[in-house]
């Protein structure tokens, strides 16, 4: 188990690093291009409505992805009264509740924004831009971020498990 339990992490880790890498290079996108259409206006007096309307549209995909690692990482906002306040057990109990809650809204969350990719999927609508690529594209980061918040609320369970049953889940597995 914990073999399992450590390459579980590893990939966790690459996929943390791929969705943060993610959002970090859209808001770099939406900031270069916003700075880039207010020096198209300023010398050339027109600009790229592409320019402008796609940053909007790539939000989803610089917020979704991102969720689990900030529940990964606990960079979540949360209140501290319940925690600060137990020890040992007690918190580790509380811990896996908070985590299978998560685990559980998550996995709701994934199914219905599947459907509803799949339904914008079927309708066939496309983006009014300069260039044209399906809507449903941008819908997309919805189920794939809550599907990511979904495994690292996972590995939250399963970590905290650990820790109850005495095994110590941060330690290298001798190979």
């Amino acid at each position: 188990m914990k073999r399992f339990f450590h390459l579980y992490v590893r990939l966790n880790d690459l996929i943390s690093l791929a969705a943060i890498s993610l959002g970090g290079l859209i808001m770099g996108f939406a900031v270069f291009a916003l700075l880039l259409s207010a020096f198209e206006r300023y010398f050339i007096g027109m600009g790229y409505s592409w320019i402008n309307d796609l940053p909007p549209l790539l939000m989803p995909w610089a917020i979704f992805p991102i969720l689990g690692v900030l529940i990964r990482d606990e960079r979540h906002i949360r209140v501290e009264i319940a925690p600060s306040m137990l020890t040992g057990k007690p918190l580790i109990l509380l811990q896996i509740l908070v985590y299978a809650v998560c685990f559980a809204s998550a996995l709701t969350f994934c199914i219905g924004s599947s459907e509803a990719v799949a339904f914008f999927r079927m309708l066939g609508e496309v983006t009014e831009l300069e260039f044209e690529f399906p809507k449903w594209w941008v819908y997309l980061a919805f189920p794939i971020g809550f599907a990511i918040l979904a495994n690292f609320s996972l590995e939250g369970i399963i970590r905290e498990i650990l820790k109850l049953a005495g095994v110590s889940p941060d330690t290298e597995v001798e190979s």
